[in-house]
């Protein structure tokens, strides 16, 4: 960590975080242990004569690199050779110059920005403190937070002295901790919250508006739902509206309800009326423009999935088309959206699966179950949680105490009192040590 002053550099104050980090500095790049890697007069990153060259800060070894000859050499040649000479440097100079300035781009994307192909860090927890493994099981980052959740865009939240904040795969930190809670990554952006105020910052913190809201859930499809802050009326509950990535008002805050967008389209809720009254509440379907896709008729919605969207009319529950037909109604107690092309649903306290047809592929016999995710559903039976692929197959035998979907290759599971994560294999690909 470092700083460079105006005084170094002629330009903002900026914090250096690691070396894989530069600024520029009038035009300039400026390494994290003060050297040029162009001349500080320089118009812009295309004018870099030697971007391989680099020099500490202040020296007075800096030379224009141009390709120049003396007047006594240039006069012993014929002016045919000379102009031959002389376009083909220029020509050659255009050539470095561009080729310069595409390399400098690259290097400012690669250097300056987070990174977000990174390795996912998964979080354990020692003696209430949170460390992070990657994939293989390795321990990357020692135990050492007051919380941690899994790396979402190339960013992990960690908490620290009480708040949350951000961190790299480095250890190093991208977002200060400033927040009461914070949310994954997606898109780009993720919501953070203050006393009750929620906002979306980007990958590099900045708060992508000055606006602040009731509620807020995660972007889809480019799209993010927020309910705005309570107004001056008492009693007067703020409504849920759209906004894009930039924080700009994309379909204005008139839902009472509003979910996020999926497959093109958002469960939203509005209030019916006859003349001034409230007579209830319905749900449809808009789509990105705001417009009514399926008219507000139901009483509760659910988002698309899989082409189907769990909805409830009157006092039955059904999956309905994209035309907002039903497809089919199932009859159970319980049901759930549609995940990897399956849903689960209950009967009498029985758990099983369904396809897109209605059918009951997966038969109704387990004690509890989850969606399926990476191709295995999380299932309870005798008291043990396990594994099941998509024919019904025990893929994980049930025997833990405890256990979660899989994400990212890996699911937490807690076997015999001791936690770890698991490979779709079943085999541990780390375990906490008595």
């Amino acid at each position: 960590m470092g700083y460079l002053d105006s005084k170094a550099c002629g330009s903002l104050t900026i914090q250096l975080r690691q070396t894989r980090c530069f600024v520029l500095c009038k035009d300039s790049f400026v390494w994290r242990k003060r050297s040029f890697v162009a001349e500080p007069d320089l118009p812009g990153v295309g004018a870099v004569h030697n971007p391989f060259w680099c020099g500490p800060l202040g020296t007075d070894a800096w030379s224009n690199h141009h390709w120049h000859e003396s007047a006594h050499a240039q006069s012993r040649r014929s002016p045919l050779m000379l102009r031959y000479r002389n376009l083909k440097a220029m020509a050659c100079g255009y050539l470095w110059k561009a080729a310069s300035s595409i390399l400098c781009t690259a290097l400012l994307l690669l250097l300056c920005f987070p990174a977000v192909a990174q390795d996912v860090l998964f979080p354990f927890a020692d003696r209430s403190r949170y460390g992070f493994i990657n994939a293989d099981g390795d321990v990357v980052i020692p135990p050492g937070y007051g919380g941690g959740q899994m790396t979402s865009e190339g960013l992990t939240a960690v908490r620290f002295g009480g708040a949350w904040g951000f961190i790299n795969g480095h250890d190093s930190v991208v977002v200060d901790f400033r927040y009461e809670s914070v949310f994954p990554f997606s898109e780009g952006r993720a919501r953070v919250e203050n006393r009750g105020s929620w906002q979306f910052i980007d990958l590099h913190g900045q708060p992508i508006s000055n606006k602040q809201y009731s509620n807020a859930l995660g972007f889809s499809h480019g799209l993010a739902p927020v309910q705005g802050k309570p107004g001056t009326i008492a009693g007067l509950e703020p409504k849920w509206g759209y906004i894009a990535p930039d924080g700009e008002v994309a379909i204005k805050e008139r839902f009472i309800r509003a979910l996020p967008f999926s497959e093109g389209l958002a469960a939203v809720a509005v209030v019916k009326k006859v003349l001034i009254v409230s007579v209830s509440t319905r749900w449809g379907f808009i789509d990105k423009d705001g417009d009514w896709f399926i008219e507000p008729r139901f009483l509760s919605a659910r988002g698309f999935s899989s082409g189907l969207a769990l909805v409830r009319a009157k006092d039955a529950w059904g999956y309905i088309d994209t035309s907002g037909t039903f497809a089919f109604v199932p009859d159970y107690d319980q049901m759930f959206s549609f995940s990897e092309g399956l849903a689960r649903v209950a009967k009498g306290g029985a758990w099983g699966f369904i396809d897109t047809t209605g059918a009951e592929v997966i038969r109704t016999a387990f004690e509890g179950a989850d969606d399926f995710s990476e191709g295995l559903a999380l299932v309870k039976s005798g008291g043990k949680w396990g594994y099941i692929d998509a024919e019904g197959r025990m893929a994980i035998p049930a025997q833990y105490e405890h256990a979660r979907p899989f994400a990212n290759g890996l699911a937490y599971v807690l076997l015999d009192g001791q936690p770890g994560y698991i490979n779709a294999s079943g085999a541990f690909v780390w375990r906490q040590s008595r």
